[in-house]
């Protein structure tokens, strides 16, 4: 508002200088010109400021607008993040309970295969009537870890 008032004061006085510069003696008409660019001089000045301000104002809102696209980018980006960790994680521990599960059927499974073949070497060899030399080798045979 002010900038406007400024401008049409500075035409308004440049309009009425050069009106009034043929009704002047030689020595006035020197002096309205002197003060006619002085005038235009301060008009071309403020039209610069005004120009660079708008200009900055403008990279301004530009460089707000990219930070903010930025921002939503990141943000995005974490969020995408997060949701690859949270997936990671799910994974990794359906790996832990497989690793654990297939751990735990190499202890279980000889186990279970050892007691069954106990039982019918010990029920075999119930009577007592006949021994086999292969159950009684087979019992100092059985590991129970890995060697």
């Amino acid at each position: 508002m002010i900038d406007e008032q400024l401008e049409e004061m500075l035409l308004e006085r440049l309009k009425e200088g050069l009106d009034n510069l043929n009704n002047l003696k030689p020595e006035e008409k020197a002096k309205v010109i002197r003060d006619l660019a002085v005038i235009h001089g301060l008009r071309v000045e403020e039209l610069k400021t005004r120009w660079d301000y708008e200009l900055k104002y403008e990279n301004m809102e530009r460089e707000f607008e990219v930070k903010y696209e930025n921002m939503k980018r990141e943000d995005e980006h974490k969020k995408r993040e997060e949701e690859l960790k949270k997936e990671q994680s799910r994974w990794d521990k359906i790996n832990q309970y497989i690793t654990h599960g297939i751990a735990t059927a190499g202890i279980v499974f000889p186990l279970i295969f050892y007691g069954i073949w106990m039982k019918k070497g010990l029920k075999f060899e119930e009577t007592g009537t006949y021994t086999s030399g292969t159950f009684r080798n087979l019992i100092n045979r059985f590991r129970l870890t890995k060697h």
